[in-house]
């Protein structure tokens, strides 16, 4: 086998079921150049330095240097589960230490400057000038509970003279006496029923 053709899958393969008296020289190698690539990623967080190093120092071909980079960043990194503000904090703080550096070797006022400029590249990251976006009451989203009564104290209301109230259901000529009836339900003078028959119920026409 090539090294060329060695794939994450194969050194998956070997950490799992290899061991170090049958390693295969190309798997050692690559996990020797992921180590190798890793450590300049550490050191200078850049994609583009490390793929000219690899290319310029150790003399690999651009495909299999970036092929090895890929490789690198999915071997150390595919399993961590970072959250985007983690990454976000680790960036700005990279950032931070970077201008602070930056005004200690400052050598005159245009340096300070330009360091300090990098300042706004902080808040963007951290997306300080942003509103915080407003949270959505979780109760607004719940299901309304209903509440159905007749009772006029229950709902605040002032209590009526169910004796005028009766009498007034009573006098009433255009009634007819099913709809006196209901009314005297809904008014708590006779015992309140939800579901009435058809013959009833006074909205519904009568055949």
């Amino acid at each position: 086998m090539k090294i060329e053709d060695i794939t994450l899958e194969d050194i998956q393969d070997f950490i799992h079921n290899g061991s170090r008296e049958d390693a295969p020289s190309e798997v050692v190698e690559t996990l020797s150049t992921l180590e190798k690539i890793h450590g300049m990623y550490l050191r200078w967080q850049s994609r583009d330095h490390i793929i000219k190093h690899l290319e310029k120092v150790d003399g690999y071909s651009y495909y299999l240097a970036n092929k090895w980079y890929d490789m690198m960043t999915e071997y150390f990194y595919a399993e961590r589960q970072v959250s985007k503000q983690a990454h976000k904090n680790r960036l700005a703080e990279k950032l931070e230490n970077g201008i602070t550096l930056a005004l200690k070797l400052a050598e005159n006022s245009k340096d300070v400057v330009m360091a300090l400029g990098k300042i706004k590249d902080i808040a963007e990251i951290l997306e300080i000038n942003k509103e915080d976006a407003m949270e959505f009451p979780e109760e607004l989203l719940a299901k309304p509970f209903k509440m159905y009564s007749v009772d006029a104290e229950f709902l605040g209301l002032p209590k009526p003279d169910r004796y005028k109230l009766a009498r007034f259901i009573d006098e009433y000529p255009e009634l007819s006496e099913k709809e006196r009836n209901s009314l005297r339900e809904e008014a708590d003078l006779l015992p309140f029923k939800l579901f009435k028959l058809d013959h009833e119920n006074p909205r519904l026409q009568e055949k």
